[in-house]
């Protein structure tokens, strides 16, 4: 009796061990399982976060890219504008150069029909004076006067 008495305290307390490692092993599990959990949820968060934050990274790049772009094209067309504005300019001072050269030219030809009609009078008042002295209509000193004075126009 004292042996099956032993055996069955034995049987308890064995019993009460197993079911205490049991519980003992429930509880390791159930806390493996919630630190794999809060890992998983960790990883999850930090990948989403990184995904994020290279998102961000790209798009920012792509609005710098955009920008330079615009930029480029923006002083493409201000240099274009340039460029139109110096050749109109140029062209016009080439109109006015022109211009002003035809006109100098105008003047210098009328000038040297001033010239030459001049040149033609004086040379009608010496051939006049050489035939009114062959005529005997002046006398030499008088023919030598005109002569003088036409000389004077002349120079003038």
């Amino acid at each position: 009796a004292e042996a099956e008495k032993q055996a069955k305290e034995a049987q308890q307390q064995a019993e009460k061990e197993a079911k205490l490692a049991a519980e003992t092993e429930a509880k390791k599990k159930t806390e493996a399982e919630k630190q794999a959990r809060e890992a998983q949820q960790q990883a999850e968060k930090e990948a989403k976060l990184a995904a994020e934050t290279e998102a961000k990274k790209k798009a920012k790049e792509a609005k710098q890219a955009k920008e330079a772009q615009q930029q480029a094209e923006k002083e493409a067309k201000l240099a274009a504008r340039a460029e139109a504005r110096k050749k109109a300019e140029e062209a016009k001072q080439a109109r006015e150069a022109q211009l002003q050269a035809e006109k100098e030219a105008k003047l210098a030809a009328q000038e040297k029909a001033k010239e030459v009609k001049k040149a033609a009078r004086s040379l009608k008042e010496i051939e006049k004076t050489c035939q009114q002295l062959r005529a005997g209509k002046i006398d030499t000193e008088k023919a030598i006067r005109k002569l003088s004075d036409i000389s004077e126009k002349i120079a003038r």
